[in-house]
């Protein structure tokens, strides 16, 4: 699409960039090609545009070199993976802690026995990963007993609220 590659030099020129790749590198790309999709798009009378091109993207030896002398670090790599389990785990952790402490009101609420589970498969998890860290272990541990503390405050509410009833009958 010669059309396409006359907008794509006029950004490229706009900014300053002197390829496809340098605009890549600069964070410019994307921009670059949404400017372009919408100067299409506004066109409504020339539906030939309509097809997207997928943009071949050259990089020179130069700019891989690094890639090809690559050597991989098993110890790096399990580094980042155990970082990786790590932010997974808080992230899942903090969802559980939202959705058992949260006055937020959900779209399916969760019983105490739910929560309670909830909080059990979180513990799986840490030791199916092989990333248990203790700090998460205690906090689940802990939110684990105020949901049964919570459970049976209710309970208990609810047979008071029956005795209470059975009382006024009599």
């Amino acid at each position: 699409m010669e059309e396409y590659n006359i907008y794509m030099k006029w950004f490229l020129d706009f900014y300053k960039l002197k390829s496809e790749c340098a605009a890549v590198r600069s964070g410019k790309y994307f921009e670059i090609t949404e400017a372009i999709k919408n100067e299409f798009e506004n066109r409504a009378e020339d539906k030939k545009f309509d097809v997207k091109k997928v943009n071949k993207i050259t990089i020179g030896a130069e700019d891989y070199a690094d890639v090809l002398n690559f050597e991989p670090d098993e110890n790096e790599r399990k580094m980042i993976q155990e970082g990786f389990k790590r932010i997974m785990l808080i992230m899942i952790w903090d969802t559980i802690q939202r959705r058992c402490t949260s006055d937020k009101q959900y779209k399916v609420e969760l019983d105490y026995d739910e929560k309670i589970e909830l909080i059990r498969f979180f513990m799986i998890l840490q030791d199916e990963s092989n990333c248990v860290d203790e700090k998460l272990r205690e906090q689940a541990n802990e939110l684990q007993k105020q949901m049964h503390i919570q459970m049976k405050q209710v309970g208990d509410d609810i047979m008071n609220m029956g005795n209470a009833a059975e009382t006024i009958e009599q």
